[in-house]
């Protein structure tokens, strides 16, 4: 089973969201739909916190605490699932949240499955607080696309 330190899982979760933003920013620039650019600059700021709030993380956190090892089992495929999931201009923003909630599900399993591989109790709250954001973001999503929907 093949293991990584959490500087380099939380390096790898920061780039997954910076990555995120960077495709919403774009569709927000590329789109015609102003329904599209207002959904996508919102998920953009959404995912830029999220990255702002992993790398506070990696600053304050003890090197300790960065340096500890965790074994990989299931955390990979998950990423790799993630990895695999494109945005572009043509998806509807129905097709946009849903790919977003797709991955946040993604995210909090990943999550969960960190904080159960880890006696580092530093480690399972920052864990459990990524879940509690993701858990949160997903449902300011399910709310904006609600209230793109009924007008």
């Amino acid at each position: 089973m093949p293991s990584k330190q959490i500087r380099e899982i939380l390096d790898q979760i920061r780039d997954m969201h910076r990555e995120m933003s960077c495709c919403f920013q774009s569709i927000q620039q590329e789109s015609g739909d102003p329904q599209q650019q207002l959904l996508t600059k919102y998920m953009s700021e959404h995912e830029d916190r999220i990255e702002a709030c992993i790398s506070g993380y990696e600053s304050e956190a003890e090197k300790s605490v960065l340096d500890t090892w965790l074994q990989f089992g299931n955390e990979e495929e998950i990423i790799k699932r993630i990895q695999r999931t494109s945005f572009s201009d043509s998806m509807t923003p129905e097709q946009l949240v849903q790919a977003a909630l797709e991955i946040g599900r993604d995210l909090v399993q990943l999550y969960r499955e960190l904080s159960e591989a880890t006696s580092v109790p530093e480690l399972q709250e920052l864990f459990d607080s990524l879940i509690t954001l993701e858990e949160n973001k997903s449902r300011h999503y399910a709310r904006a696309i609600s209230e793109m929907m009924t007008g």
